[in-house]
């Protein structure tokens, strides 16, 4: 018998969607174990700065899913201003961000639930987002950014990159069965044909460093998006013109 309530709902936990499992309290200790890191962020080493800044993008309304604290996103409003957005499921997270960060507009929910009006921002991050998404959420989630990012509008993805898919076991919950689930996640934006490549780094996730010879266990990416409806299309007047 369970007299312990932490260790039982710890129990509970361990028995339900990934997705519950961080909305019902591992998206409060992910952000206890990382509040430390979050808060000696460099803006001048993060590469998604770079890209914005190397492709000259100025966006207006930035939403970031799952951006924690808000600590990367003041980071990038204090180099390129805009009205700043992070939905988040960690409550811990979002009452630090709103004490540190007061221009941040924070909502607190799951990628796969997204409280924002259609084609609200020109520009959505995922950071390290969808690997933790449970499987049978993620094109929900993957919908659900796409639906609020405006046509002709840039996705942000920074998250692990290997050569090929595969799932790494959540040792922060052990006997769990959850998973980091590590893909080439743009390349399922870019497979629509709605969205086009602007710019792709690949660097270290220990060192952050660009390299030949990195581990596909640390390969991490940060690609640049754009959403475009209708110009990965050739277009033909008839099905004649089109040599059918």
């Amino acid at each position: 018998i369970l007299t312990d309530t932490k260790e039982r709902d710890r129990c509970e936990l361990l028995m339900i969607n990934q997705d519950d499992v961080f909305k019902k309290g591992e998206a409060d200790q992910w952000f206890q174990r990382n509040a430390g890191a979050l808060s000696c962020i460099q803006p001048q080493k993060d590469v998604l700065l770079d890209l914005l800044k190397t492709f000259q993008i100025h966006p207006t309304k930035v939403l970031e899913v799952g951006g924690s604290n808000g600590a990367r996103l003041y980071n990038l409003q204090q180099a390129i201003p805009f009205h700043a957005t992070v939905v988040e499921p960690s409550a811990a997270a979002i009452a630090d961000g709103k004490t540190r960060f007061p221009s941040i507009e924070f909502r607190q929910a799951l990628a796969s639930d997204l409280p924002c009006e259609d084609s609200a921002f020109d520009l959505v991050i995922a950071g390290f987002v969808m690997c933790w998404i449970d499987r049978a959420s993620l094109l929900r989630s993957i919908g659900e950014m796409d639906r609020v990012l405006k046509p002709g509008g840039f996705l942000a993805i920074l998250d692990f990159f290997p050569p090929r898919p595969h799932r790494v076991g959540y040792h922060h919950l052990e006997n769990s069965d959850l998973w980091t689930y590590k893909q080439n996640y743009p390349d399922i934006f870019l497979s629509t044909n709605l969205y086009h490549l602007v710019g792709h780094s690949i660097f270290d996730h220990s060192s952050k460093q660009a390299g030949a010879d990195i581990s596909p266990r640390d390969r991490v990416s940060a690609t640049l998006l754009r959403k475009q409806l209708s110009e990965g299309y050739q277009s033909f007047a008839t099905l004649e013109d089109c040599g059918f």
